[in-house]
Parts: C-alpha cells; structure tokens; sequence
C-alpha cells in the first residue's frame, strides 16, 4: 500500500528542491513569516481510492492534490509571486512521473491556480488577502496506482 507520508514527502522534497532560497511553512509545524519577499506554504491532500482493475489481484488507484500557497508582501506587486508560480509550474509539470517504488506509479495529471479570497470584479485588483499577504495558489493535481494484494 502507498503511504500518504511517503507521498508528501516526495513532493515536498520537489518543493524544496525548486525554491531552496524561499521559506517555506510546512502543515503543523511553527512557522514565522519573514519580515519581506515571499514564502511559500503547502499540504497534501488525499482526496478518493479507488480499484481500476477487477479481481482480488490487480491495482489501486489513489487521486489527491498538492497546493501550494504563495504568499507575499501587500501592496509589492507580483513579480516575485510569478517567478515562484513560474518556478512551481516547471518543477510540478503536467504528465511528469514521479519515480516510485517497483510496481507502483505517481503521475502528475493536472493543475489549477488562483488567486483566492476574490468575490467580485472590485476584490480582483487585491486578490487573495491573508493579514499583511497577498496570497496565490498553484495546485496540482495527481494520480498513484499501487498494486492490490488478496488480503
């Protein structure tokens, strides 16, 4: 069986790997933000299971997102928010697999960005507003397969 922390270990390393100058929040753990420029926060979340094959013997399926939120200065533009976005859009590519252990598959199948919080025309121009942050998403989206014993 796949193991969720596995998972959000490997795309986390992916994270850090492709922004080893930006801090980043990791889910449940203490986190200050910097003083200026950005950082970046993420979580994993398995979202369905499911079998793609019949029969006791064949394989699993398990779908989930990765969203990463990209937070920086109010009121600096968005320029070093495009680079990180920019940045996240090469590592997480779509169609990229992911090694994994044998008999086992990770693929990236699709991504989505936004900007959050905005609910109208007048809200876009602020986007997503958290405290003294403006905050954008990027969130990719991924497909696991694991093979499924007789027990």
């Amino acid at each position: 069986m796949i193991d969720v922390g596995w998972l959000e270990d490997t795309f986390n390393a992916i994270l850090l790997k492709a922004l080893p100058n930006t801090p980043i929040a990791w889910k449940n753990r203490k986190f200050t933000p910097p003083d200026r420029g950005c950082f970046v926060r993420a979580i994993m979340i398995p979202t369905d299971d499911r079998a793609v094959t019949l029969g006791d013997i064949g394989h699993n399926q398990l779908n989930g997102m990765y969203t990463v939120q990209i937070y920086s200065e109010l009121n600096a533009g968005t320029k070093d928010q495009n680079v990180i976005l920019t940045t996240l859009k090469r590592e997480f590519n779509i169609g990229r697999y992911i090694p994994t252990p044998v008999d086992y598959t990770l693929k990236i199948t699709s991504r989505d960005y936004s900007t959050g919080g905005q609910t109208s025309l007048n809200d876009f121009g602020k986007g997503g507003v958290e405290d003294n942050w403006d905050v954008n998403f990027i969130t990719v989206y991924w497909s696991a397969r694991e093979p499924r014993n007789e027990d």
